[in-house]
């Protein structure tokens, strides 16, 4: 793992040109609001030294409802999606994935979005993104 940033109570860090984000304690329902997002700007242009890469959320040990309210929150940082090429978003269950892959669709369209139950189908799919991106340049 490289350089790892905490923002309330998720953390994220950047292993093989993918910006990792998990969980690390309960959520409590806590919004991100526009501090946090001032943050995250300043944490995540650092860790990923001002490349675009994709992101990759892990979801798998936490439950539906806070999965939900996780995505939903990073849904609004609009730094996230500046500086992300795509999302892949690993859960622990079919439900969790069609709901979130519904969410994402209908309500934040920006960048492509995969969700999916294995953590080594969600790398495989973060780094032919990276790739693709970094071909056409």
């Amino acid at each position: 793992m490289g350089n790892m940033v905490r923002i309330e109570k998720i953390m994220f860090w950047v292993a093989d040109d993918v910006l990792h984000c998990k969980q690390v304690s309960t959520y409590d329902n806590i919004k991100i609001d526009i501090n946090i997002d001032q943050k995250l700007q300043e944490s995540l242009y650092a860790i990923c030294n001002g490349k675009f890469l994709p992101l990759l959320i892990d979801l798998r040990a936490v439950n539906g409802q806070e999965a939900l309210t996780i995505v939903k929150q990073l849904a609004l940082s609009t730094t996230l999606k500046q500086i992300s090429l795509s999302e892949a978003i690993v859960v622990n269950s079919l439900f969790l994935k069609l709901i979130i892959g519904c969410y994402k669709r209908i309500y934040d369209f920006t960048l492509p979005v995969k969700t999916f139950i294995s953590l080594n189908n969600a790398k495989k799919y973060c780094l032919e993104t990276n790739r693709i991106f970094n071909s056409e340049q």
